[in-house]
């Protein structure tokens, strides 16, 4: 039953991607997988953060919900700490040593890599700087994939200046006053003042 419960716990961090004191904090009234987010109290910073339940956390929570029975009380897990589950585990498969912090980080690239905007995963964190401390904190796990995530952030970019191409030219009395001087490629901004 404890091989189960740090297994559990140590999923949850993966898949949530919060830290080990906030999945501490989890009773089972703020966890309920049919709504579309939970409630954490978050120990270090003595708050509350609601935080989405994602798809892929969604079946592990029910399987959860399910075992507490109709009313669940008290905590969530029955551990508090997976960090010699862990290493454990990564020495008997031959894994590199990784921690409870690493699955954080593991879900916090995987967002990242995904398309979400920084300041959202910033404030599924809990944090509040916009997404500052992810991008100093994380910068080492964004690193590995910076260069593809930066050519995928261009063609984006590429893309929407395409499809803004093919609208409708500006007219007289749009967001570019003047036109090209004859002969010339291009348009003309009046100057101001």
């Amino acid at each position: 039953m404890y091989q189960h419960d740090s297994a559990d716990f140590a999923e949850f961090l993966g898949r949530a991607g919060i830290g080990q004191a906030e999945a501490v904090g989890l009773n089972g009234r703020t966890s309920t997988p049919s709504a579309r987010s939970s409630t954490t109290a978050a120990r270090k910073r003595s708050a509350h953060s609601v935080r989405p339940i994602f798809p892929w956390l969604k079946p592990l929570l029910e399987r959860l919900r399910a075992a507490a029975g109709p009313n669940p009380r008290g905590p969530v897990f029955k551990v508090k700490n997976v960090k010699n589950a862990l290493r454990g585990a990564t020495q008997r498969l031959g894994l590199p040593h990784f921690t409870q912090r690493n699955l954080r980080a593991m879900r916090i690239k995987r967002l990242w890599e995904q398309g979400v905007d920084v300041k959202v995963i910033a404030q599924w964190q809990g944090h509040s700087d916009g997404g500052k401390l992810i991008m100093t904190t994380y910068t080492e796990v964004f690193g590995s994939n910076a260069e593809s995530y930066e050519r995928a952030q261009l063609a984006k970019a590429a893309a929407a200046e395409e499809a803004m191409s093919q609208s409708e030219p500006l007219q007289e009395g749009g967001l570019i006053r003047g036109s090209a001087r004859p002969g010339e490629e291009g348009f003309h901004v009046p100057r101001r003042g």
